[in-house]
């Protein structure tokens, strides 16, 4: 019963964590780049906003893999 439950727990976690990187990179890297290689019309306020955007979606997905690496703390033996 513990092997299953286990496998749930590193399913859950794992699920977590891939989250997490989707946070940040839909967050962080693609504005980034939009930014960097001038791919939109951006106006320098919307770069303004990313920018003091981007600490909170670093911490959104720090947070989420933190919550995954607490799932992974009730494995069983």
């Amino acid at each position: 019963m513990s092997l299953i439950h286990n496998e749930r727990a590193k399913l859950s976690a794992t699920f977590l964590n891939n989250i997490a990187v989707a946070v940040i990179g839909s967050g962080l890297i693609a504005p980034f780049f939009v930014a960097l290689y001038g791919l939109g019309n951006l106006t320098p306020d919307q770069i303004r906003f990313f920018g003091l955007a981007a600490p909170g979606w670093v911490l959104m997905g720090v947070g989420l893999h933190l919550v995954g690496r607490a799932v992974l703390g009730g494995l069983k033996e």
